[in-house]
């Protein structure tokens, strides 16, 4: 069964919105110093606030050609491989870029970096991978130096480089291959490490966006208390 609202019940809720709304722009000078002691503590932040940096490089699997010798070292049939010949190459490079990320994720292989490197600063290595095989990888460093971040990134591509062209080296050779893999045929720059512009933390437009609503909120909250308080004095009285 359809409620049947009274038009006079309307009209006096209507009327007291209005008359809410009136009482609070009242107060607008309330809710304009709330919103702005907000922007002032939020800007304080932001003019304070050490700026955090981020570059990254995208890495994906060698060209096939680059195992070409070593597969053809190795031997698809000593192997009983059942797989194609281009298959057998690509996964060679896929495997190769596997390595690549293990080394860039490994403890050990930081901190060995780290003491060559001579504690300058403090840096996050961050890896964002898939699990899917031939797929982009991206390794990132984090810091508060837009410079030192770029230098602390190439220099530990070039000592994982080092240290996975080595371990498969070794590894190749105890298989009898005679061909070897040299650091920069492990995988292809998709996109090269360029010095940050720009910190991707703190995030300035968003902090004061977020503190000019926020302020607002808080300036619109305490003028209903103002006003709360007022009546109740004034029905005391």
């Amino acid at each position: 069964m359809t409620e049947i609202r009274n038009p006079r019940q309307t009209n006096e809720e209507q009327i007291n919105i209005i008359d809410l709304f009136q009482k609070i722009w009242g107060q607008k000078w309330l809710i304009f110093i709330v919103t702005l002691v907000v922007l002032i503590l939020a800007l304080a932040y932001v003019l304070t606030s050490k700026p955090i940096y981020s570059v990254s490089v995208v890495l994906s699997p060698a060209p096939v050609n680059k195992f070409g010798s070593i597969a053809g070292d190795i031997g698809i049939e000593r192997l009983q491989v059942t797989r194609s010949v281009i298959s057998f190459g690509t996964d060679l490079a896929s495997d190769a870029l596997a390595l690549v990320v293990k080394n860039f994720e490994s403890a050990s292989v930081l901190k060995g970096f780290d003491d060559s490197w001579g504690g300058r600063g403090s840096y996050k290595v961050e890896v964002i991978k898939e699990n899917f095989p031939f797929v982009p990888v991206s390794v990132s460093v984090i810091s508060d130096s837009a410079a030192g971040s770029k230098e602390y990134l190439d220099g530990y591509m070039e000592y994982v480089s080092k240290i996975t062209a080595t371990q498969l080296n070794d590894y190749f050779q105890a298989l009898r291959v005679s061909h070897t893999i040299s650091p920069d045929s492990l995988y292809v720059v998709e996109r090269f490490s360029e010095l940050p512009t720009n910190p991707i933390r703190p995030r300035k437009f968003q902090i004061m966006v977020l503190a000019l609503v926020l302020g607002v909120i808080l300036g619109v909250f305490s003028s209903l208390v103002r006003l709360a308080i007022l009546e109740r004095s004034a029905e005391m009285n």
